[in-house]
C-alpha cells in the first residue's frame, strides 16, 4: 500500500527570486489484521428458532461485524486524536464566561471566537482550510447552543446516534460535524479533509475488509465456529492539518 505526500518549503527571504519547491515523497506501509469470532451450538441455533424464530448464526455476524467496525473506529479516533494533540493548533475553551460576558453571549460568540482562531492556527500551519469537526459531548453541547448549526437527524441527547462516528449535520455551512462517544467529552478536534492524499493527515488504507471464515465444527462439543477478520493500515501523514480545542469547566477568556 503506498500514498504520496506533498510538503511545502518555505523561501529564503533576500533571495532574487522567491521560491517554492514541490517534493514528493513515497512510502509503503505494513498492513495490520484484526479479526473477532463467535461460537454457537446446535441447541442453542435450535432453541432460538423454535421459540422466537430468530436465526443464531445471522444474528452473531450481524453482532460480530458490528463490533468489529466499533474495534476499527476506535483506532481511527484515537489516530486522529493523537494527530491533532501533536500539530502545533491548540486552544482552551472555558464554558463559563469571563465577566463582564453572559452565557449566552460567551456560548455561542465566545465559542465561535475561539473556533475560528483554531481554524486560523490550522491554515497558518498547514496551509489547509479545516471543513470538519469531530467532537465528543462538551463540544456538541457548545455546537448546538449556536443558530449556525444544522442537525441531520440525529438527537444526541435522545440517544439516536449509533455506535461509531455519527454525521450529526453542518455549522456555519463550512464545517461537517461528527460525533463519536469514543472521544473525551472535554475534546474536539478539527480537520482538513481533502478530496485526495495530496494533504491529507490521517489515513484509512483498507486492503482486507470484513471477509467472513467458513463454518468450523466441533463435534466433541457440538459447536460450530466462524469469524470475521479485516486487514488494513491507519497513519499519521501530516499532523498540523489539525486542530485541538478543549471544552472544559472554567473561566474562559476572549482569545484577542
Amino acid at each position: 500500500l503506498e500514498d504520496y505526500a506533498y510538503k511545502y518549503f518555505d523561501h529564503t527571504e533576500g533571495q532574487a527570486k522567491k521560491e517554492a519547491k514541490l517534493e514528493m515523497s513515497k512510502q509503503t506501509y505494513t498492513v495490520v489484521e484484526r479479526a473477532v469470532a463467535f461460537e454457537w451450538s446446535d441447541n442453542l441455533a435450535y432453541d432460538l428458532q423454535q421459540l422466537y424464530g430468530r436465526d443464531a448464526e445471522s444474528m452473531l455476524i450481524a453482532a460480530t461485524a458490528q463490533r468489529l467496525t466499533t474495534e476499527i473506529d476506535m483506532e481511527i479516533v484515537d489516530t486522529i486524536l493523537a494527530a491533532a494533540g501533536a500539530s502545533s493548533s491548540v486552544v482552551n475553551f472555558g464554558t463559563q464566561p469571563p465577566a463582564g460576558t453572559t452565557n449566552d453571549v460567551w456560548w455561542t460568540k465566545g465559542f465561535q471566537a475561539h473556533l475560528t482562531a483554531l481554524e486560523t492556527q490550522v491554515y497558518q500551519n498547514s496551509f489547509t482550510h479545516p471543513n470538519f469537526i469531530l467532537t465528543g459531548q462538551n463540544g456538541y453541547e457548545m455546537l448546538r447552543m449556536n443558530s449556525d448549526m444544522i442537525t441531520h437527524n440525529v438527537d444526541i441527547a435522545n440517544n439516536t446516534a449509533t455506535y461509531g462516528i455519527n454525521y450529526i449535520g453542518t455549522f456555519e455551512d463550512r464545517f461537517q460535524i461528527y460525533y463519536t462517544t469514543y472521544m473525551p467529552a472535554d475534546t474536539m478536534v478539527i480537520g482538513h479533509k481533502p478530496p485526495d492524499l495530496s494533504h491529507a493527515g490521517v489515513v484509512f488504507l483498507p486492503y482486507v475488509l470484513g471477509i467472513l471464515t467458513d463454518r468450523a465444527v466441533n463435534p466433541k462439543t457440538n459447536t460450530m465456529e466462524r469469524a470475521i477478520h479485516s486487514r488494513y493500515a491507519i497513519e499519521r501523514l501530516n499532523d498540523e492539518v489539525y486542530g485541538l480545542m478543549h471544552v472544559w469547566n472554567a473561566v474562559g477568556a476572549w482569545p484577542f
